[in-house]
């Protein structure tokens, strides 16, 4: 690998997308930095939301930003951390048509893999590496899905004899 990557054992801020939420209808996103949730710190809506970092302690590195993923599979366009301004604080787009093309890729001149991490910052004497994850929730196979729809239908029958003698 080339470029100021990262891995678990680096000071990282995670984002964690949950695709629709866990059946809610709108994506939620969680963050977590050295271990301890801040999703408190993040304002926005679906899909489009914003942390500032500021209080973490964490100065951004505007020549790193912005960094892209892609999205998970299934899922179009990319994924874009971003920084506001010269602010302290973070953009997360998801779903985002295309890269921007001012794109750092963390020097490996692509899109990243979701999970991996980027240098974004620092905390002290100490780097911040920033990396976006996806959660998608698991559908039932169509298989299952015949397998309850035939249980019901067995349970239905076998209910309307009971009451039919």
């Amino acid at each position: 690998m080339t470029g100021p990557m990262a891995h678990a054992a680096s000071i990282g801020l995670s984002f964690t997308e949950y695709i629709d939420g866990g059946g809610a209808g709108i994506d939620t996103l969680s963050v977590n930095f050295n271990g301890t949730d801040v999703s408190g710190l993040v304002t926005g809506s679906s899909d489009n939301w914003d942390i500032d970092v500021s209080s973490l302690g964490i100065n951004l590195f505007s020549d790193h930003l912005p960094q892209s993923w892609v999205e998970a599979p299934g899922e179009s366009g990319y994924n874009v951390l971003s920084q506001v301004s010269s602010l302290n604080k973070l953009h997360l787009q998801s779903g985002s048509a295309t890269a921007p093309t001012t794109n750092h890729y963390c020097n490996t001149f692509s899109p990243l893999g979701l999970g991996v991490s980027c240098l974004a910052g620092s905390r002290e004497s100490d780097a911040v590496f920033v990396s976006v994850n996806e959660v998608i929730p698991a559908a039932p196979e169509p298989a299952s899905m015949l397998l309850i729809a035939a249980g019901l239908a067995g349970l239905g029958i076998s209910r309307r004899r009971l009451f039919s003698r």
